[in-house]
């Protein structure tokens, strides 16, 4: 299948944070903000959207589609950060196509349409090389990819006939295709209509996705490796999920995986009651699950739901604060240890343009990587004419070089000591400069100050 290499047009915001730790001075220079607003072709055609839905471990490279509205165009591109690299696959057959995940060596893997003469899906992986490769499937089958292993050689995802419609979890070694074993109804203690398997640990040993119920509705399921090489499925939301949430022993009507951290330990959740939607965490080795009541958080005092997406090894979770009876997306991170989530762009008020993706009601944190320090998305851009409806920008933060490093800074000041002050640009200065000044004080709170 021919591939095409795209160069890319890119903002960056560029800040430079200076701090000092028990008297040494540490400097670091760094892009906090790094924004993919378009991609263009060899023939000059521009893709106005750009979603990023994968990062890979080590930050280098992101995936995900685009789409250029007005030519009906679509694909599936990698895209590498440090070299401005970019390969795109187009859209085969319009029948629907993603990545979902790419390896510290930039290889993708997602779905894509089988191919021009027939409306079937197929499981693709696709490399910052440009080579791409469609997985094997069985017969008349649409296939999917979700996740890969550190190595690439175990990729998860599912399967489904067109004679039946129902989901087969499914693992992809070294290319060849193997089901994942699934309980009876009478083991799981649910009717099992079906299966996916969506996330994968950086080893293989832990697989998670979901069963299906009678109404197809996903609820937790975990795969364990075994020591002869097979796995093992452990009906997990079932403990926790019931049909209309009546039983108050398993009060969620919606119990599945948003997520599995890389080293397999935890499992970000996308909870649901007849009351609430929000986000949980469960630790897969002790099974124990918590989860996050966003109700009494004044920052979320208008949300409708928070949604889970993508979570770190250390548990803190990538979440969507959901406002405005579900028009209006914003990225959050429920930290390990916090009681509560934290709007990212009140976290990092000196980068100002995710606060302006904020504002235009769409604007959706993906995925984040396992140290916790880099996370990507994408928003809606009205900037691009119209209401920004597919017209989607990307976005990679490093946290690193915005709240992280800010807040070690602070433990060296008192309570209300300047600890850092930045332009509205995001430029760290060492004192004011005219125009308006964004400090951070030494207990964490930001303030705006207007120099003249």
């Amino acid at each position: 299948m021919k591939n095409f290499t795209f160069n890319a047009n890119i903002s960056k915001c560029r800040s430079l944070l200076v701090a000092a730790l028990a008297g040494v001075g540490m400097m670091a220079s760094a892009q906090s903000m790094q924004v993919i607003s378009s991609l263009t072709d060899s023939d000059g055609t521009v893709y106005d959207g750009v979603m990023s839905q994968a990062i890979s471990p080590n930050h280098r490279y992101i995936a995900g589609t685009v789409t250029n509205i007005n030519d009906g165009k679509s694909g599936i591109f990698v895209y590498d950060l440090e070299s401005d690299k970019c390969v795109i696959q187009p859209d085969v057959n319009y029948t629907g196509l993603n990545l979902s995940a790419v390896t510290d060596d930039g290889v993708a893997v997602g779905y894509n349409g089988d191919d021009a003469d027939n409306w079937l899906i197929a499981a693709t992986t696709l490399s910052i090389d440009g080579e791409t490769t469609k997985l094997q499937a069985l017969e008349e089958s649409n296939s999917y990819a979700w996740d890969v292993t550190d190595d690439g050689k175990t990729i998860v995802g599912y399967y489904a006939s067109n004679m039946d419609f129902v989901s087969h979890a499914c693992v992809w070694k070294d290319g060849k295709i193997e089901d994942l074993p699934v309980p009876a109804s009478e083991e799981a203690g649910m009717t099992v209509s079906g299966s996916e398997a969506k996330y994968v640990s950086a080893d293989g040993s832990v697989i998670c996705g979901a069963l299906l119920d009678e109404y197809w509705s996903p609820v937790l399921a975990l795969w364990s490796l075994q020591d002869d090489g097979s796995y093992k499925c452990e009906a997990v939301g079932n403990k926790y999920y019931s049909l209309d949430g009546a039983d108050p022993e398993r009060p969620y009507m919606q119990f599945y995986a948003a997520d599995l951290s890389r080293n397999g330990k935890y499992v970000a959740l996308k909870l649901g009651t007849a009351n609430a939607q929000h986000v949980g965490r469960y630790n897969v080795g002790t099974g124990e699950f918590e989860e996050c009541m966003h109700e009494a958080n004044s920052d979320f005092a208008g949300a409708v739901a928070i949604d889970a997406m993508s979570v770190a090894d250390d548990g803190t979770i990538l979440a969507s604060c959901v406002t405005n009876m579900g028009w209006s997306y914003k990225p959050c991170l429920w930290k390990a240890g916090d009681e509560m989530p934290q709007l990212i762009s009140a976290m990092c008020p000196e980068l100002e343009q995710l606060a302006a993706f904020d504002e235009s009601g769409a604007n959706y944190g993906t995925s984040i990587t396992p140290d916790g320090r880099y996370v990507t998305g994408y928003s809606d851009d009205s900037s691009k004419g119209g209401s920004g409806m597919y017209m989607n920008t990307a976005y990679v933060i490093d946290l690193y070089y915005t709240t992280t490093a800010i807040d070690k800074a602070s433990n060296a000041g008192g309570g209300d000591a300047e600890v850092a002050r930045y332009t509205v640009g995001g430029t760290r200065v060492s004192a004011p400069v005219k125009g308006l000044n964004i400090v951070k004080k030494a207990d964490g709170s930001t303030v705006k100050v207007m120099v003249k």
